[in-house]
């Protein structure tokens, strides 16, 4: 595997940490566990939305922006635990690059509908704390539902995907 190559799929597996909200210092020490393990040294550094890779002995350097999605544990979980496979040479690198593709492309997620509910019902846990009518109540539950909904299309309207 080609030191481009390396900081292509540890760059993948850092951008599905960092969108699935994995802390930056655990996807510092994942992607460089990663690269390692292909025979590569790399440093990386991650912000709040982006993350650069880049090689010790040339200097290469892949840098990419992603959007936070939310969180999704299980996701982090996967990934670090194939790092670990293939630090302990359980995996290859051709079975480590098909899995986080096969991570990247079936991402799971809840439908809109049932998180436009949930927002909902999210929103209505003020009126609880602070024993408001149940006008109060039921509006919440509404603006909660809107509010998500408007959040969600513009989204995906303005922002798209920035990172691919």
């Amino acid at each position: 595997m080609t030191e481009d190559e390396t900081l292509s799929i540890s760059l993948d597996a850092g951008v599905l940490l960092l969108s699935s909200g994995a802390e930056s210092f655990r996807i510092e020490e994942t992607v460089e566990r990663i690269a390692s393990s292909l025979n590569v040294n790399i440093i990386c550094y991650v912000t709040l939305t982006s993350i650069m890779v880049s090689t010790t002995e040339n200097t290469k350097t892949k840098i990419c922006k992603s959007k936070i999605a939310g969180f999704d544990l299980q996701i982090v979980d996967a990934i670090n635990e194939l790092s670990r496979s293939l630090e302990r040479g359980q995996i290859t690198s051709n079975d480590f690059i098909k899995r986080i593709e096969t991570i990247k492309n079936n991402r799971s997620s809840f439908s809109l509908p049932l998180k436009v509910l949930s927002a909902g019902l999210v929103a209505m846990a003020p009126s609880l704390i602070y024993n408001t009518s149940v006008i109060s109540y039921v509006s919440m539950f509404f603006i909660g539902m809107i509010g998500y909904y408007v959040y969600q299309y513009t989204e995906k309207k303005i922002f798209g995907n920035l990172c691919s």
